[in-house]
Order: C-alpha cells, then sequence, then structure tokens
C-alpha cells in the first residue's frame, strides 16, 4: 500500500514538473478588469484567470483531466489551423497553480502573485447567494487593483528580461565570431611563416 501511494506521488510530480515547464512556455496568467451592472448602477470587478493555448490539443487534455477547467477552439485570421485554448478561472486555477509553483522558472513571480491574490481577495464574495453581482468595497477593489498592477509590472520585468539575455548571447556569438576570425586569420598567417621558413631552411 505504501509503495502504490509513493508511485503515485511520484507519478503526481512528473506531472506538476512536465506542467510547469509546458506553462512556463504556453501560459498566461492574467487579472482581468471588467465592469458589470448592478441595480442600475456600473461597478469594477477583477476575475484571475489561467489560458495555455497552442495547435496540438493532446497536452490541453491532460491539463484538463488533472486540474479541471475549460477547453475550447478558436479560429485565428492568421492561422488556417484551429488554436485549442485550456482555462481555469478564480479559486478553481489554485491547485494547478500550488502543483506547479516549485517546478516553473520563468513564471514564478507571476504565480506567486496569482495565488496571492486568490487568498487575499477571493474570500470577498462578488456573487450574492441568490441573484445578480454583488458590487466590492473600495478596500477591496484597490486591493485587487495593487494585484493587478504588480502582475503587469511583473510581466514588464520577464519580457525585459529576456530581451537581455538575448542581447548578452548575441553579443557573446558576436564576440566569439570576431575572436573565431581573429584565430583563423593568426593561423593561416602562422602557416604562411612556417611555410616561408621553410623554404629558407632547403
Amino acid at each position: 500500500m505504501i509503495e502504490l501511494i509513493n508511485q503515485e506521488n511520484h507519478e503526481k510530480e512528473l506531472l506538476s514538473a512536465w506542467a510547469a515547464g509546458f506553462f512556463d512556455g504556453e501560459g498566461c496568467i492574467i487579472i482581468y478588469k471588467d465592469r458589470r451592472k448592478y441595480k442600475d448602477k456600473v461597478y469594477d470587478y477583477y476575475r484571475l484567470i489561467i489560458d495555455c493555448a497552442q495547435i496540438v490539443k493532446d497536452p490541453l487534455v491532460l491539463l484538463q483531466n488533472n486540474w479541471g477547467g475549460s477547453l475550447s477552439h478558436i479560429s485565428a485570421s492568421s492561422n488556417p489551423q484551429p488554436i485549442w485554448k485550456w482555462r481555469v478561472c478564480g479559486e478553481n486555477a489554485k491547485p494547478f497553480l500550488e502543483d506547479i509553483l516549485c517546478y516553473t522558472t520563468v513564471k514564478t513571480s507571476q504565480i506567486e502573485i496569482a495565488l496571492e491574490f486568490i487568498n487575499n481577495t477571493m474570500g470577498y464574495r462578488e456573487h450574492a447567494k441568490e441573484g445578480p453581482l454583488k458590487p466590492l468595497s473600495p478596500d477591496v477593489l484597490k486591493l485587487k487593483k495593487a494585484y493587478k498592477d504588480l502582475l503587469v509590472d511583473i510581466k514588464k520585468e520577464n519580457k525585459q528580461g529576456i530581451k537581455n539575455v538575448k542581447r548578452a548571447t548575441s553579443d557573446v556569438v558576436r564576440t566569439n565570431r570576431v575572436m573565431n576570425n581573429s584565430i583563423k586569420k593568426g593561423l593561416a598567417e602562422l602557416e604562411k611563416a612556417v611555410k616561408k621558413a621553410g623554404r629558407f631552411k632547403n
């Protein structure tokens, strides 16, 4: 029995590690602001959305089978093939984010913000037990907006970091190319010198 539990835990860890790598490359975390009407007035609200989209359906089915959410396909004018999208929202995203957090490298900070958003703001219900959406207090709205702004800032930093890495990589490649050319030139000159010395020796 213990061996079976250990095997199941190991398989779950492998699945979570794979999902983390997949989400790092294909996933997206959004705190979405919208407006809804309640008693003839319009109020702001914020919603956490976790997305993964690509052409191949099978990996997204695997995510849905293990962490729930919805699966849909969309058509894009720029791509003749349908794009499949897996989505899980709000508190329903918490198990997935918690499972992959320790394995991620690119979106770790974004996931941490999303989990804080869930833990610190989702307890304030935006829905009445019965009936339409209820407005949130100004303090809760301010907190949710702060998380949204922080997530946007982290994404900007990630993009800048990626640009810096690409720029540094290009510089290294360029430097190596110059060095290789210099080495080739030096070897050619050395070869000429050796041949010339050989002629004098003869």
